[in-house]
């Protein structure tokens, strides 16, 4: 399993002459592809994998997985959350609605800061501060690695 090639094989202007790792990457996927191996690589947005990874030689089926439901990230909420941090009353569905459309790493990654922010500023965690959470996470930086903003 090859996860995040959004990340590992991004695509690039870079025009330096040379073999980058990008082609080396599809050099060995097309390479694996005419052997009895079942290679699996993730992305959270296949619009960001190089094209030469992403074409046809690489990977035979592509399958998308839509963003997790409301139901899904109340889920994945309260199992990121521990007891002890979240405020009395805490709003699932309130929390939920901040984060759809997120992947559900980027749902826990989230949570996580909230938590600590809730933690460091010695209160419970509200779903208004999951929410404000939700709303300085952003994974269009340039590198298409999470970021908090302020």
């Amino acid at each position: 399993v090859i996860t995040d090639l959004d990340r590992l094989a991004p695509i690039t202007t870079d025009a330096r002459p040379g073999v980058s790792f990008v082609d080396r990457l599809a050099g060995q996927l097309r390479q694996l592809a005419e052997t009895d191996l079942l290679v699996i690589g993730t992305a959270t947005d296949i619009t960001q994998v190089a094209p030469r990874v992403r074409d046809t030689g690489c990977f035979d089926v592509r399958i998308e997985v839509s963003p997790p439901d409301v139901d899904t990230c109340k889920t994945v909420l309260r199992s990121t959350l521990a007891d002890g941090i979240i405020a009395d009353g805490f709003d699932w569905d309130q929390a939920a609605t901040a984060v759809e459309g997120l992947s559900s790493d980027d749902i826990r990654s989230v949570a996580e800061m909230a938590a600590r922010t809730a933690v460091h500023n010695e209160q419970a965690l509200s779903a208004k501060g999951l929410e404000a959470a939700a709303s300085k996470y952003q994974t269009d930086g340039e590198d298409g690695a999470p970021r908090y903003i302020s």
